[in-house]
């Protein structure tokens, strides 16, 4: 395998990097993490938590991604878009609290005319 520069590192972590500035929740397949980066999820898990943030490691039986997922979120943006949509979410049967919501969202695949679909895509910093 071709080794990654720093560029290409920081290009794949800014899925993370931007949790808290620019988006409230960003996510990486653990294999990409494990395989590409070649980083222990559980470094990874230290430095974002430590910074304050929120951070979930789910396996393939939790989420929809086949090695697995990482969440790192911010939760107070996270929850601040939960509640400004808590009438949409409780209507189709979704969580408003933001450690559930992370966990739903990880195991669900939304047709973009799903009404949720929007909220994910407002949580990744994606969309209006």
């Amino acid at each position: 395998m071709i080794g990654l520069g720093d560029g290409d590192r920081a290009q794949i972590l800014s899925s993370f990097n931007g949790v808290g500035t620019s988006k409230a929740v960003g996510y990486l397949p653990l294999s990409t993490i494990e395989s590409v980066l070649q980083i222990d999820v559980n470094i990874l898990t230290k430095k974002y938590s430590g910074s304050g943030l929120s951070v979930s490691v789910l396996t393939q039986d939790e989420c929809c991604t086949k090695s697995g997922a990482m969440y790192v979120y911010d939760i107070s943006t996270l929850q601040a878009i939960l509640d400004s949509s808590s009438d949409v979410l409780a209507k189709n049967g979704w969580p408003i609290d933001a450690d559930r919501f992370v966990r739903r969202m990880a195991k669900s695949w939304l047709r973009q005319t799903d009404p949720v679909y929007a909220i994910i895509q407002r949580v990744f910093g994606e969309g209006s």
